[in-house]
C-alpha cells in the first residue's frame, strides 16, 4: 500500500482476508482504489468454493451477497504447483478479488506477497468484548488504517518541512520520534477538549 505525503492518495491496497466484505469491495471500487483482497470461503458449498476447481490458472467475475447489498468483482484463481508444500495432487488453487490491476493472472499470487503486515490496536481502556467485535468489523479497521497512515504522512511531512536541516550531502533530521508526536497530540487534545488530569476531594 502505497501513498503521497499528506494526501493519502492510495495507489494501491493489499489487506488480509478480513476486508473481503461487501462493504469494503464496494468502498474501494467507489474510490477507484486497486486492490488485491484474498477472498474468504464461508460456504461448504457454493460461493468462492466453487470457483476453486481446476488445475490452471484463470480469472471470472462472481457476486458477493450481505444482508444490506451485494458486490461483484473480479476474481482471479491462481494454481500455485509445488509437490513439497502442497497436496491436492500437487496442485493448490488460491482466489483473489482483484480490481483495477494490470497484472498477468498467474502474477496475483506473487504480487500479493509484497505486502507488509500491519496491527491495528485498539484503545486498551475498552473492554475485551467490546474490542472484540470492533475488530471484527472491516470498515472500522480500514479506517483505523487510514488514520495510522495519515498519522505517519504529517510525522515524515513536519520533519522534512520544518525540522531537517539542509546540509551537503542531504538533509539532517532533527531527534524528534513518532511516539513524541503522538504524546503531544494527546496533550494538545486534552487541553482543547477540557480534560483535566486534576482530582478533587
Amino acid at each position: 500500500m502505497k501513498s503521497e505525503v499528506m494526501d493519502l492518495k492510495l495507489k494501491d491496497f493489499y489487506p488480509d482476508r478480513e476486508f473481503f466484505t461487501v462493504e469494503v469491495i464496494n468502498y474501494l471500487k467507489n474510490r477507484k482504489i486497486p486492490f488485491i483482497i484474498p477472498c474468504v470461503k464461508r460456504r461448504r458449498s457454493g460461493g468462492i468454493r466453487k470457483l476453486l476447481k481446476g488445475r490452471k490458472s484463470y480469472s471470472t467475475e462472481n457476486t458477493m451477497c450481505s444482508k444490506e447489498d451485494e458486490a461483484t468483482f473480479q476474481v482471479n484463481v491462481v494454481a500455485k504447483y509445488s509437490k513439497d508444500k502442497y497436496k491436492e495432487k500437487g496442485v493448490k488453487l488460491f482466489a483473489y478479488a482483484v480490481y483495477n490491476m494490470d497484472l498477468p493472472i498467474e502474477n496475483t499470487f506473487k504480487e500479493y506477497r509484497k505486502r507488509f503486515g500491519y496491527r491495528i490496536h485498539l484503545p486498551t481502556n475498552e473492554s475485551s468484548t467490546n474490542t472484540h467485535q470492533q475488530e471484527k468489523k472491516p470498515v472500522l479497521r480500514l479506517l483505523y488504517v487510514g488514520l495510522s497512515f495519515l498519522l505517519v504522512n504529517i510525522w515524515i511531512y513536519i520533519q522534512w518541512t520544518y525540522l531537517s536541516i539542509l546540509r551537503q550531502g542531504g538533509r539532517q533530521r532533527v531527534a524528534w520520534t513518532f511516539k513524541t508526536m503522538l504524546r503531544q497530540i494527546n496533550r494538545e487534545s486534552e487541553v482543547k477538549l477540557g480534560f483535566s488530569n486534576k482530582i478533587t476531594i
